[in-house]
Protein backbone atom coordinates (compact mmCIF):
# COMPACT_ATOMS: atom_id res chain seq x y z
CA UNK A 1 0.00 0.00 0.00
CA UNK A 2 2.81 2.72 0.60
CA UNK A 3 4.84 1.71 -1.93
CA UNK A 4 1.86 2.35 -4.39
CA UNK A 5 0.89 5.81 -2.16
CA UNK A 6 4.36 6.39 -3.22
CA UNK A 7 4.25 5.58 -7.00
CA UNK A 8 0.99 8.16 -6.94
CA UNK A 9 2.49 11.09 -5.28
CA UNK A 10 5.49 10.99 -7.87
CA UNK A 11 3.26 10.63 -10.50
CA UNK A 12 1.48 13.69 -9.22
CA UNK A 13 4.45 16.01 -8.24
CA UNK A 14 6.81 17.66 -10.01
CA UNK A 15 9.84 15.48 -10.81
CA UNK A 16 13.54 17.10 -11.85
CA UNK A 17 12.52 18.61 -15.07
CA UNK A 18 10.01 20.72 -12.85
CA UNK A 19 7.20 20.45 -15.14
CA UNK A 20 3.75 20.05 -13.10
CA UNK A 21 1.50 17.59 -14.17
CA UNK A 22 -1.64 19.59 -12.32
CA UNK A 23 -0.59 22.56 -14.36
CA UNK A 24 -1.01 19.97 -17.63
CA UNK A 25 -4.28 19.21 -17.11
CA UNK A 26 -5.48 22.56 -16.29
CA UNK A 27 -4.21 24.02 -19.67
CA UNK A 28 -6.22 20.90 -21.33
CA UNK A 29 -8.75 21.60 -19.87
CA UNK A 30 -8.71 25.35 -20.66
CA UNK A 31 -7.96 24.31 -24.57
CA UNK A 32 -10.85 22.55 -24.73
CA UNK A 33 -13.20 25.15 -22.85
CA UNK A 34 -12.10 27.40 -25.20
CA UNK A 35 -11.84 25.64 -28.27
CA UNK A 36 -15.95 24.34 -27.74
CA UNK A 37 -16.89 27.86 -26.62
CA UNK A 38 -15.33 28.81 -30.74
CA UNK A 39 -17.03 26.28 -31.81
CA UNK A 40 -20.59 26.82 -30.17
CA UNK A 41 -20.18 30.86 -30.84
CA UNK A 42 -19.57 30.27 -34.70
CA UNK A 43 -22.74 27.75 -34.87
CA UNK A 44 -24.79 30.41 -32.86
CA UNK A 45 -23.57 33.71 -34.91
CA UNK A 46 -21.80 33.25 -37.43
CA UNK A 47 -24.22 32.04 -40.37
CA UNK A 48 -22.57 32.31 -43.82
CA UNK A 49 -19.69 34.84 -42.93
CA UNK A 50 -17.08 31.88 -42.41
CA UNK A 51 -18.01 31.15 -46.25
CA UNK A 52 -14.68 29.42 -47.81
CA UNK A 53 -12.24 31.95 -49.30
CA UNK A 54 -13.61 35.24 -47.27
CA UNK A 55 -11.43 36.79 -45.02
CA UNK A 56 -13.63 35.96 -41.90
CA UNK A 57 -12.54 32.58 -42.87
CA UNK A 58 -8.82 32.35 -42.85
CA UNK A 59 -8.98 33.90 -39.82
CA UNK A 60 -11.39 31.61 -38.07
CA UNK A 61 -9.12 28.79 -39.16
CA UNK A 62 -6.16 30.58 -37.84
CA UNK A 63 -7.69 30.37 -34.99
CA UNK A 64 -8.23 26.75 -34.79
CA UNK A 65 -4.51 26.25 -36.20
CA UNK A 66 -3.24 28.17 -33.08
CA UNK A 67 -5.20 26.07 -30.59
CA UNK A 68 -4.07 22.99 -32.34
CA UNK A 69 -0.82 24.03 -31.63
CA UNK A 70 -1.22 24.95 -28.37
CA UNK A 71 -2.13 21.17 -27.74
CA UNK A 72 1.15 20.37 -29.38
CA UNK A 73 3.22 22.44 -27.04
CA UNK A 74 1.28 20.57 -24.04
CA UNK A 75 1.91 17.37 -25.39
CA UNK A 76 5.74 18.42 -25.11
CA UNK A 77 4.90 18.85 -21.37
CA UNK A 78 3.80 15.75 -20.80
CA UNK A 79 6.89 14.49 -22.47
CA UNK A 80 9.24 16.20 -20.33
CA UNK A 81 7.01 15.07 -17.53
CA UNK A 82 7.28 11.65 -18.23
CA UNK A 83 11.09 11.93 -18.46
CA UNK A 84 11.14 11.48 -14.43
CA UNK A 85 8.81 8.47 -15.13
CA UNK A 86 9.99 4.52 -15.65
CA UNK A 87 10.26 3.90 -19.28
CA UNK A 88 6.72 2.82 -20.75
CA UNK A 89 5.44 6.24 -19.88
CA UNK A 90 8.37 7.74 -21.58
CA UNK A 91 7.85 5.89 -24.32
CA UNK A 92 4.07 6.60 -24.63
CA UNK A 93 4.80 10.07 -24.42
CA UNK A 94 7.18 10.33 -27.20
CA UNK A 95 4.43 7.95 -29.79
CA UNK A 96 1.76 10.60 -28.33
CA UNK A 97 3.56 13.82 -28.85
CA UNK A 98 4.32 12.29 -32.46
CA UNK A 99 0.71 11.49 -33.18
CA UNK A 100 -0.50 14.81 -32.24
CA UNK A 101 2.04 16.46 -34.67
CA UNK A 102 0.92 14.27 -37.17
CA UNK A 103 -2.93 14.94 -36.83
CA UNK A 104 -2.07 18.98 -36.54
CA UNK A 105 -0.26 18.35 -39.87
CA UNK A 106 -3.64 17.09 -40.81
CA UNK A 107 -5.51 20.12 -39.40
CA UNK A 108 -3.42 21.98 -41.46
CA UNK A 109 -4.51 20.41 -44.42
CA UNK A 110 -7.79 20.51 -43.56
CA UNK A 111 -7.87 24.46 -42.90
CA UNK A 112 -7.57 24.32 -47.14
CA UNK A 113 -6.08 27.83 -47.14
CA UNK A 114 -5.28 27.44 -51.13
CA UNK A 115 -9.20 26.99 -51.26
CA UNK A 116 -8.73 23.29 -53.37
CA UNK A 117 -12.11 21.42 -54.16
CA UNK A 118 -12.66 18.71 -56.34
CA UNK A 119 -8.79 17.65 -56.47
CA UNK A 120 -9.90 13.81 -57.01
CA UNK A 121 -12.41 13.51 -58.79
CA UNK A 122 -15.53 15.38 -59.90
CA UNK A 123 -17.43 13.91 -56.96
CA UNK A 124 -16.02 15.03 -53.85
CA UNK A 125 -16.16 18.69 -53.45
CA UNK A 126 -14.35 18.77 -49.95
CA UNK A 127 -11.08 16.72 -51.45
CA UNK A 128 -9.06 18.24 -49.00
CA UNK A 129 -10.67 15.85 -46.25
CA UNK A 130 -9.21 12.82 -48.00
CA UNK A 131 -6.00 14.33 -48.94
CA UNK A 132 -5.40 14.76 -44.88
CA UNK A 133 -5.60 11.53 -44.35
CA UNK A 134 -1.80 11.28 -45.32
CA UNK A 135 -1.56 12.50 -41.65
CA UNK A 136 -4.34 11.52 -40.05
CA UNK A 137 -4.16 7.73 -40.63
CA UNK A 138 0.07 6.99 -39.38
CA UNK A 139 -1.37 9.69 -36.82
CA UNK A 140 -3.85 7.42 -35.67
CA UNK A 141 -1.50 4.26 -36.20
CA UNK A 142 0.46 5.45 -33.56
CA UNK A 143 -2.23 5.85 -30.99
CA UNK A 144 -2.54 2.12 -31.61
CA UNK A 145 1.29 1.64 -31.06
CA UNK A 146 1.20 3.72 -27.97
CA UNK A 147 -1.67 1.42 -26.67
CA UNK A 148 -0.17 -1.55 -27.54
CA UNK A 149 3.44 -0.58 -25.91
CA UNK A 150 1.08 1.04 -22.63
CA UNK A 151 -0.62 -2.81 -22.64
CA UNK A 152 2.33 -4.66 -24.03
CA UNK A 153 2.82 -6.43 -20.02
CA UNK A 154 -0.32 -7.82 -19.83
CA UNK A 155 -2.31 -8.26 -23.58
CA UNK A 156 -0.23 -10.98 -25.27
CA UNK A 157 0.73 -10.59 -28.32
CA UNK A 158 -1.63 -12.58 -30.28
CA UNK A 159 -4.71 -11.30 -28.27
CA UNK A 160 -3.59 -7.80 -30.18
CA UNK A 161 -2.60 -9.10 -33.39
CA UNK A 162 -6.38 -10.87 -33.16
CA UNK A 163 -7.96 -7.81 -32.01
CA UNK A 164 -6.36 -5.37 -35.04
CA UNK A 165 -7.23 -7.75 -37.82
CA UNK A 166 -11.10 -8.15 -36.54
CA UNK A 167 -11.02 -4.07 -35.44
CA UNK A 168 -9.64 -3.28 -38.76
CA UNK A 169 -12.11 -5.49 -40.63
CA UNK A 170 -14.91 -3.92 -38.92
CA UNK A 171 -13.68 -0.87 -39.88
CA UNK A 172 -13.35 -1.35 -43.35
CA UNK A 173 -16.77 -3.07 -43.14
CA UNK A 174 -18.18 0.45 -42.41
CA UNK A 175 -16.31 1.94 -45.12
CA UNK A 176 -17.90 -0.07 -47.47
CA UNK A 177 -21.60 1.02 -46.53
CA UNK A 178 -20.66 4.61 -47.83
CA UNK A 179 -18.55 3.30 -50.86
CA UNK A 180 -19.29 5.08 -54.05
CA UNK A 181 -17.83 3.66 -57.05
CA UNK A 182 -17.95 7.26 -58.72
CA UNK A 183 -15.37 8.19 -56.24
CA UNK A 184 -12.14 8.50 -57.92
CA UNK A 185 -10.04 4.90 -57.16
CA UNK A 186 -7.41 6.28 -55.73
CA UNK A 187 -9.61 7.90 -52.86
CA UNK A 188 -11.46 5.58 -51.79
CA UNK A 189 -8.44 3.45 -51.04
CA UNK A 190 -7.22 6.08 -48.86
CA UNK A 191 -10.50 6.06 -47.39
CA UNK A 192 -10.77 2.41 -46.96
CA UNK A 193 -7.33 2.12 -45.60
CA UNK A 194 -8.13 5.00 -43.17
CA UNK A 195 -11.13 3.54 -41.64
CA UNK A 196 -9.31 0.16 -40.76
CA UNK A 197 -6.67 2.16 -39.25
CA UNK A 198 -9.65 3.62 -37.08
CA UNK A 199 -11.21 0.66 -36.77
CA UNK A 200 -7.51 -0.70 -35.08
CA UNK A 201 -7.87 2.52 -32.70
CA UNK A 202 -11.10 1.52 -31.40
CA UNK A 203 -10.19 -2.15 -30.78
CA UNK A 204 -6.79 -1.15 -29.14
CA UNK A 205 -9.47 0.36 -26.16
CA UNK A 206 -10.06 -3.21 -25.35
CA UNK A 207 -6.17 -3.71 -24.18
CA UNK A 208 -5.98 -0.12 -22.25
CA UNK A 209 -9.51 -1.67 -20.00
CA UNK A 210 -8.06 -4.91 -19.88
CA UNK A 211 -4.87 -3.48 -17.97
CA UNK A 212 -5.63 -0.47 -16.59
CA UNK A 213 -9.23 -0.91 -16.06
CA UNK A 214 -12.21 0.89 -17.57
CA UNK A 215 -12.78 3.19 -14.65
CA UNK A 216 -9.07 4.50 -14.60
CA UNK A 217 -8.60 4.43 -18.38
CA UNK A 218 -11.83 6.03 -19.51
CA UNK A 219 -10.84 8.86 -20.32
CA UNK A 220 -8.15 7.84 -22.96
CA UNK A 221 -10.66 4.93 -23.91
CA UNK A 222 -13.38 8.17 -24.67
CA UNK A 223 -10.48 9.92 -26.41
CA UNK A 224 -9.57 7.18 -29.05
CA UNK A 225 -13.75 6.56 -29.24
CA UNK A 226 -14.66 9.99 -29.25
CA UNK A 227 -12.04 10.66 -32.16
CA UNK A 228 -13.31 7.69 -34.27
CA UNK A 229 -16.99 8.86 -33.94
CA UNK A 230 -15.31 12.69 -35.11
CA UNK A 231 -14.14 11.11 -38.20
CA UNK A 232 -17.85 9.29 -38.85
CA UNK A 233 -18.92 13.16 -39.12
CA UNK A 234 -16.64 13.82 -41.52
CA UNK A 235 -17.65 10.54 -43.79
CA UNK A 236 -21.30 10.52 -43.45
CA UNK A 237 -22.16 14.50 -43.32
CA UNK A 238 -19.09 16.28 -44.60
CA UNK A 239 -17.52 14.15 -47.61
CA UNK A 240 -20.81 12.08 -48.38
CA UNK A 241 -22.89 14.06 -47.60
CA UNK A 242 -24.58 17.75 -47.29
CA UNK A 243 -24.52 18.89 -43.57
CA UNK A 244 -21.42 20.92 -44.27
CA UNK A 245 -20.60 23.58 -42.93
CA UNK A 246 -22.98 22.57 -39.37
CA UNK A 247 -20.98 19.25 -39.19
CA UNK A 248 -17.23 20.98 -39.50
CA UNK A 249 -17.93 22.43 -35.81
CA UNK A 250 -19.62 20.01 -34.33
CA UNK A 251 -16.63 17.27 -35.66
CA UNK A 252 -14.14 20.40 -33.92
CA UNK A 253 -15.66 20.26 -30.48
CA UNK A 254 -15.35 15.93 -30.95
CA UNK A 255 -12.46 15.83 -32.55
CA UNK A 256 -10.33 18.66 -30.27
CA UNK A 257 -11.40 17.16 -27.24
CA UNK A 258 -10.69 13.61 -28.39
CA UNK A 259 -6.54 15.16 -29.29
CA UNK A 260 -6.36 15.87 -25.52
CA UNK A 261 -7.83 12.67 -23.85
CA UNK A 262 -5.32 10.67 -26.21
CA UNK A 263 -2.82 13.00 -24.92
CA UNK A 264 -2.79 12.03 -21.20
CA UNK A 265 -1.87 8.38 -21.90
CA UNK A 266 1.44 8.93 -20.70
CA UNK A 267 -0.15 9.51 -17.12
CA UNK A 268 -2.54 6.39 -17.11
CA UNK A 269 0.99 4.32 -17.72
CA UNK A 270 2.30 6.23 -14.88
CA UNK A 271 -0.40 5.86 -12.32
CA UNK A 272 -1.05 2.19 -13.73
CA UNK A 273 1.81 0.52 -13.75
CA UNK A 274 5.18 1.16 -12.74
CA UNK A 275 7.49 -2.15 -13.77
CA UNK A 276 10.78 0.08 -11.67
CA UNK A 277 8.92 -0.34 -8.66
CA UNK A 278 7.41 -3.76 -8.76
CA UNK A 279 3.75 -2.59 -9.05
CA UNK A 280 1.29 -3.78 -10.98
CA UNK A 281 -1.83 -2.57 -12.98
CA UNK A 282 -5.00 -2.84 -10.51
CA UNK A 283 -7.70 -5.07 -11.50
CA UNK A 284 -11.24 -4.06 -11.92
Amino acid sequence: MTAARASSGNALAPGSTGVDRAAITRAQVALVAVSTALQLAALAFAGNSLAAGTTARQVFSTVEMVLVVALVLVAVAIVRWAADQPAPAATVARLTLASVILCTLGDFINRNYPGHSYQWDEVIRHSYLVTSIVAFAPGYALVVVANRRATAAVVPVRTAGMTVVVAAVLGLGGFVTSYDPAVAAAANVAMAVYAMVLGALAGSCLWLGRTYGWRSSAVVVAGCLLAVVADWLIATFWIHGTGYPTVEHANWIIYFASLAMIARLPFLVADGRSPARGTTPRKR
